[in-house]
């Protein structure tokens, strides 16, 4: 017998070793004699001598092999086909605001592709384009669809999100849409009203608002068009929100300084009993460098926020992926929906691609909401996104990580989630170990 290759030992506190198969995704702890043996061993091309109940763990988990060729391609057959359920509608391309890290290019004076929001009639032409995208697999149509309200700022655009909410009713009711339908908002939250949160309430739109942290330090690059901090000013309609009933959410971007203000944005979350956020890790863009350092600490801002909110109800998207991921032994194939074949992202002007953050140069645009009958499933571009899964790319086949990384932004520099994805592991593996030696205590 051998190591598979998809192996990899990490080393505990006490010394334990984990050896743990990047796709089976279980590790199996040895204490140091066993370790010992089991590298003599392998060394020495004999049978360890290990304790049955070891052994046994050690080929259930596929640790120990004779060989296992056709691993890869299996795991690569079990990668879901495309299916269309989630639609992003980019209400408008404008911003009122000037971020100076937005990976769509809101930061500088560049015009964007469009100047004028999506109209009423593009609206509904783009529903009924997803719509039909919904009836291509006629076993999936009950399942969940999403429709993301986008920018931009998608306020800029509030009459369009209010008629395309209330088409959907209608479509529902003729059928053409499920009506197990859900709609979501990313908004910087200053042009929300009384108005506004009403009507997002009364009709289930869930609101996250987008924030780099709790205190003006932190959300120092967040900036309005005169170069204006506007901390206080979301602060406020977040208040708002959360006083009128409406749900909820923080989409909270880890800047530099943000990473130093754990403490604040914990006690924020406690303070408004806001429960779920999702954090945004900074991409490299042409206009906007990261250093490595940054994503390193990025990886253990994660990791520690966990720790310290597991106790408090608190659910983090980003770094709950991947617990779910490695707790379930389940292949996460991957981290975005244009990766994983199910989402469209509509234009003001109705094109039809698959990448939300490739609206300002339209790459990965393949069609325009005028050809409904176009299936997206079948489409060159999209099957390619479906191979970027890191199960499919030979740079990542060897990593630890394979299993849980989902690979990041497939566009903007994934290899720089590889820290993220890498150092969330090794954390869960220990959180496990700690767990397990604490009840065995």
């Amino acid at each position: 017998m051998k190591l598979s290759d998809y192996v990899k030992v990490f080393t505990m506190n006490d010394g334990t070793h984990a050896y743990y198969h990047s796709l089976r995704m279980i590790p199996v702890y040895l204490n140091e004699h066993e370790h010992s043996e089991l590298q003599a061993s392998l060394t020495a091309g004999r049978p360890p001598s290990l304790p049955q109940s070891t052994l046994e763990a050690l080929t259930e988990c596929r640790i120990l092999v004779d060989d296992e060729p056709e691993l890869l391609e299996a795991v690569r057959k079990l990668v879901p086909e495309p299916y269309i359920c989630m639609a992003y509608f980019i209400l408008t391309e404008q911003c009122n605001l000037a971020c100076k890290y937005c990976f769509l290019g809101n930061a500088g004076k560049k015009p964007r592709v469009t100047n004028y929001p999506m109209s009423k009639e593009t609206a509904e032409k783009a529903l009924m384009f997803f719509a039909e995208q919904t009836r291509k697999i006629p076993k999936y149509f009950g399942e969940e669809k999403t429709i993301i309200f986008y920018g931009g700022e998608a306020l800029l655009n509030f009459e369009t999100l209010r008629f395309t909410v209330d088409k959907c009713r209608e479509l529902q009711a003729r059928r053409l849409i499920t009506r197990n339908l859900s709609f979501m908002m990313v908004t910087n939250g200053l042009l929300l009203s009384p108005e506004k949160i009403a009507f997002l309430r009364d009709n289930n739109v869930s609101v996250s608002i987008s924030l780099d942290g709790a205190d003006e330090r932190a959300n120092s690059s967040r900036i309005d068009r005169s170069g204006r901090t506007v901390y206080s000013r979301v602060l406020e309609a977040l208040r708002l929100c959360i006083s009128m009933g409406l749900n909820v959410s923080l989409s909270v971007t880890l800047t530099e300084e943000s990473l130093d203000g754990m403490d604040a944005l914990i006690t924020l979350l406690q303070e408004t009993g806001i429960n779920s956020l999702c954090f945004n890790i900074l991409q490299r863009t042409g206009d906007f460098f990261v250093r490595d350092e940054y994503y390193v600490r990025a990886s253990r801002f994660l990791a520690e926020f966990y720790r310290r909110t597991k106790s408090l109800g608190i659910y983090e998207e980003r770094f709950m992926r991947k617990l779910k991921a490695f707790a379930n032994q389940r292949l996460y194939f991957a981290d975005c929906g244009a990766c994983s074949g199910n989402q469209i992202v509509i234009t003001p002007d109705g094109q039809v691609g698959i990448c939300q953050g490739c609206t300002e140069d339209r790459r990965y645009f393949v069609t325009d909401i005028n050809h409904p009958e176009y299936d997206l499933r079948n489409d060159s571009t999209v099957r390619e996104f479906v191979k970027r899964s890191p199960v499919f790319r030979e740079e990542c086949v060897k990593c630890e990580a394979l299993g849980l990384c989902g690979g990041g932004c497939p566009v903007n520099a994934p290899e720089t989630f590889c820290t993220h994805a890498k150092y969330t592991l090794q954390f869960l593996i220990n959180e496990l170990y700690s767990v397990m030696h604490k009840q065995a205590q």
